[in-house]
């Protein structure tokens, strides 16, 4: 069995890994190794788990199969040929884009798709900022897109 101990030496903690193994039917201590200072070891867990308490999980599955399908596909290159407008195609295109993603990832509102974003491993791939994910400039893109909507849906 392998156990824990803390020992003080001249008045400073220390902590030891014990092993006991049961000799003539009495348990005993075979190996006990020092694994240092206690107040040094307590100081080191706590640097650890201050580093990897800043650490986010990203949502990867769903929407990682999704952009590779559509990688496959050329959606994106698709949606820009068939937006033809004044405005910056290729931003319409991803928020068309961002959009469809975002309805079969999450069903939602409107207002929660800058929040899927931005924990979804999509903010990693896309340099999209998210004032564009806002559901105002949604809203203002989808107003731009309105004359191209049956090439896109076809």
């Amino acid at each position: 069995m392998t156990y824990y101990l803390t020992r003080v030496s001249h008045g400073i903690p220390y902590l030891f890994k014990g092993s006991n193994k049961r000799v003539e039917g009495v348990s005993r201590r075979v190996k006990e190794k020092s694994l240092g200072r206690l107040d040094e070891i307590e100081q080191y867990i706590l640097k650890r788990a201050e580093k990897y308490a800043e650490v986010k999980v990203k949502e990867f599955g769903l929407s990682s199969a999704l952009l590779s399908v559509a990688g496959k596909l050329n959606i994106l290159t698709a949606f820009e040929e068939l937006i033809r407008t004044k405005k910056d195609s290729r931003k319409l295109s991803m928020s068309l884009f961002m959009i469809i993603l975002y309805n079969i990832c999450h069903k939602g509102g409107k207002l929660s798709l800058k929040s899927w974003y931005e924990r979804s491993n999509l903010s990693l791939l896309f340099n999209i900022p998210s004032e564009e994910l806002e559901v105002y400039s949604l809203c203002r893109d989808m107003d731009l897109l309105e004359p191209h909507i049956d090439a896109v849906e076809k």
